[in-house]
């Protein structure tokens, strides 16, 4: 997100959390929402790849790609 401010949050439906790093991430499609208190953006992923430290680096990199 450009031009956030604060602290940003991240979630994929399991509720807000700090890091916008996920864990135990399964198959399927999730909407990663980016929030900084004021403003939110989203975007839409889908995992297809069963191993975990792929879907982790596929949502850092989405992340990264939002900023």
């Amino acid at each position: 997100m450009i031009g956030g401010t604060g602290a940003y949050t991240y979630d994929i439906g399991n509720g807000p959390q700090n890091s916008g790093i996920f864990t135990n991430v399964t198959q399927g499609s999730y909407t990663v929402v980016v929030d900084d208190g004021t403003c939110s953006s989203s975007i839409t992923v889908s995992i297809a790849c069963p191993s975990a430290m792929y879907q982790e680096q596929l949502l850092q990199q989405t992340l990264l790609a939002m900023d």
